[in-house]
């Protein structure tokens, strides 16, 4: 993330180096990490996980520094195109509804999203993350739709706490 910021500015290829830096398996620093973290050892029983950090953490810690820096001009406008949407229950909630997007379920199943039987985000692993970020087809890129998910969220929350 410092390599992001650095006096030259942020740049596409640097938040693509970023995010390939994450994914990196070879990487001594990434196995260390996963290694401390639990990464690796991590399974689902039934709706508890053992503990540890799970990628839908770790992506949403790396996505959310992003959007704000393209939201406030750090990021050239060009560049949002390659920014992955921080991924959370609103957003999977505003997909299913927007996008039609379906979501992974502790079954193993994939369905609509359902606060009750969808994975939260929190716990979502690599290979869930990644199918719920590939399914996000819209005319505008990722970050925008994600952008005006929240505002479309915010004016439903508002309009049903004014009833």
């Amino acid at each position: 993330m410092a390599e992001i910021l650095n006096k030259n500015g942020p740049t596409n290829k640097k938040i693509e180096e970023l995010y390939k830096f994450l994914d990196d398996k070879n990487n001594e620093k990434i196995v260390r990490l996963r290694e401390i973290l639990n990464l690796e050892d991590m399974k689902r029983k039934g709706d508890d996980a053992q503990t540890g950090l799970h990628y839908g953490q770790i992506q949403k810690w790396v996505n959310m520094p992003l959007k704000y820096m393209w939201l406030i001009g750090l990021l050239k406008d060009e560049d949002k195109n390659c920014l992955q949407i921080p991924i959370d229950s609103i957003i999977m909630r505003e997909m299913s509804d927007d996008l039609e997007t379906n979501f992974p379920c502790y079954n193993g199943k994939i369905r609509k999203y359902s606060e009750s039987s969808s994975i939260p985000w929190s716990k979502l692993n690599k290979e869930e993350y990644k199918e719920i970020k590939n399914s996000i087809k819209t005319e505008s890129s990722p970050i925008k739709w994600e952008c005006n998910a929240w505002i479309k969220y915010a004016e439903k929350k508002r309009k049903r706490g004014k009833k």
